[in-house]
């Protein structure tokens, strides 16, 4: 099976601010991306749609996020891949 995904990344990575988060999709799949904390709550949902093939970037403000480990996770295509990231105000 062809991954539907690539170059799942954020920058930047710690984040102060806000961070982007850029994914691809090489077919048309429905898309989740959520931000959960490291009690594997969802603390943001930043994309719950069917979306083309094609580049895709989201930002996230962490502005009133706590400082700590988080994880970006993208469900795509049946498929769930996950990146930490770390909140450093």
């Amino acid at each position: 099976m062809v991954e539907a995904v690539h170059g799942f990344d954020n920058y930047p990575n710690p984040v102060a601010h806000q961070t982007t988060v850029r994914y691809e999709l090489t077919r048309s799949s429905p898309v989740t991306l959520s931000i959960l904390d490291a009690s594997g709550r969802r603390v943001a949902e930043l994309v719950n749609a069917r979306q083309s093939t094609g580049a895709y970037s989201v930002a996230w403000n962490a502005t009133d996020a706590p400082a700590g480990v988080y994880y970006c996770t993208l469900q795509a295509e049946g498929r769930t891949t996950t990146r930490p990231l770390v909140v450093n105000h």
